[in-house]
C-alpha cells in the first residue's frame, strides 16, 4: 500500500507542477508566490460562537506554521465569515466567500452548514471540506469530509445503554437533517436489540423545556441519549434534573465545556474532538469541538496544493485521486511524510 501511495504522489508532483504553470486561476500573489485562499463559514457570534472562535484559532495556527516554511510554492491565507450556524446565513457566507473573496477552497463545521454549502460548492466548482457527521456532506465531485463518523458515536451510546442494562431508552434529538439520519439508525438498532424507546425533538433556539421534561418523566426511561448543541443540551439536562429524572444520560454533540460543567455534572459527554499539543501551547486551553479537525484540514489542503498545484479542471481529478489513496482518521502526519 505504501509503495502504491508513493508512486501515486510522485505522479501528482510532476503533473501538478506542469498544470500549475499554465493555470489561469492563481492571480493574486504575496511577494513572488501565488496566494491560496481558504475560506470558512463558521459561527463567530450567537450561541455557537465558542466553537467558531476555536475553529478560527485552529486554522490560524496551521496557516502560521505553514507560511513559516520558505520552500512552499504558495502563500496561504484564511478568509472567515460568520454564519451563526443558521442555514440562510451559511448560504450567504458561502456565496460571498466563493464569489466575492474568490476563495480556492471552503471549509465548514457541523452537518447543517455542510448540507447548505454542499450544493453551492458543487455548482460553483469550488472544493469544499466539511467537518460533519453526515456522509452526505461529501456527495458530489467537489465536496470532501474529514470527521469521525456518526456511526461510531451511535455505537458507543448504545453499548453504554446495554452496559447499564437499559430496557427503556429516551432519545432527545435536535431537529436537523443530520440528526434525523443518526436518529433513524439508532431507532433501528434499538428495535433489533429489543430495547423500548421513545423520541422527543427540539429546535435550535428553543429555551423552555418543561413540557419535554414532563413527557420524559411520563415515559419513565432508564437511559437517556441527547443529540444537539449548546446551550439547548444544558437547558434540557437541567430541566430533566428539576423533574427528578435521575437516570444515566449521554450527550452527543457540541458542548461548551467552559460553561457547562455545572449543568452537565454526572452526564457522559461523547466528544469527537482531538487533542492538539500545538493548540494548547499557543492558546493555553484544550481545543474545543472541531478545532483540531480544522487544523488538520488546513494541512490536508496545504499538502494537496503543494503536491498537485491549484485545484481546477484537471487539478480536481488529481485532488480526488489524492484523497482516495490517503484515508486515515487524522491525515496530517501521513501527508507530511
Amino acid at each position: 500500500m505504501m509503495k502504491k501511495l508513493t508512486v501515486v504522489l510522485g505522479v501528482f508532483i510532476v503533473v501538478g507542477i506542469l498544470v500549475w504553470i499554465y493555470s489561469p486561476d492563481q492571480k493574486e500573489t504575496a511577494g513572488n508566490k501565488p496566494i491560496v485562499k481558504i475560506g470558512a463559514s463558521i459561527p463567530l457570534t450567537g450561541d455557537m460562537a465558542f466553537m467558531g472562535q476555536a475553529l478560527q484559532k485552529g486554522m490560524k495556527l496551521a496557516v502560521d506554521e505553514i507560511n513559516a516554511n520558505p520552500d512552499n510554492a504558495f502563500e496561504y491565507q484564511i478568509v472567515v465569515m460568520d454564519d451563526q450556524m443558521q442555514p440562510a446565513k451559511t448560504a450567504a457566507a458561502a456565496n460571498a466567500l466563493i464569489n466575492v473573496s474568490k476563495v480556492n477552497a471552503i471549509m465548514s463545521a457541523y452537518s447543517t452548514p455542510a448540507m447548505v454549502i454542499n450544493p453551492i460548492a458543487e455548482k460553483s466548482k469550488v472544493i469544499a471540506f466539511h467537518t460533519a457527521f453526515t456522509d452526505r456532506a461529501s456527495d458530489g465531485e467537489y465536496n470532501f469530509r474529514n470527521f469521525t463518523t456518526s456511526r461510531s458515536i451511535d455505537k458507543l451510546a448504545i453499548e453504554f445503554a446495554e452496559e447499564v442494562n437499559a430496557k427503556k431508552m429516551l432519545l432527545i434529538f435536535q431537529n436537523t437533517q443530520a440528526a434525523q439520519e443518526v436518529l433513524d439508525r439508532m431507532q433501528n438498532s434499538l428495535d433489533e436489540k429489543g430495547i423500548e424507546h421513545e423520541t422527543l425533538i427540539f429546535n435550535q433556539g428553543d429555551r423552555d423545556f418543561k413540557i419535554m421534561a414532563l413527557k420524559a418523566k411520563e415515559f419513565n426511561p432508564d437511559f437517556i441519549d441527547l443529540y444537539g448543541a449548546s446551550p439547548e443540551l444544558e437547558l434540557i439536562v437541567r430541566e430533566l434534573k428539576m423533574q427528578g429524572i435521575d437516570v444515566p444520560k449521554v450527550v452527543q454533540g457540541m458542548v461548551n465545556m467552559d460553561t457547562s460543567h455545572g449543568a452537565l455534572e454526572g452526564v457522559y459527554v461523547i466528544d469527537a474532538s482531538e487533542g492538539n499539543d500545538e493548540f494548547r501551547k499557543k492558546y493555553d486551553y484544550q481545543p474545543t469541538y472541531y478545532a483540531s479537525y480544522f487544523y488538520d484540514n488546513i494541512y490536508i489542503l496545504y499538502n494537496a496544493y503543494e503536491k498537485i498545484g491549484p485545484i481546477a479542471g484537471l487539478h480536481l481529478m488529481l485532488m480526488r485521486l489524492f484523497m482516495k489513496y490517503i484515508k486515515i482518521d487524522t491525515m496530517k502526519a501521513l501527508l507530511e511524510k
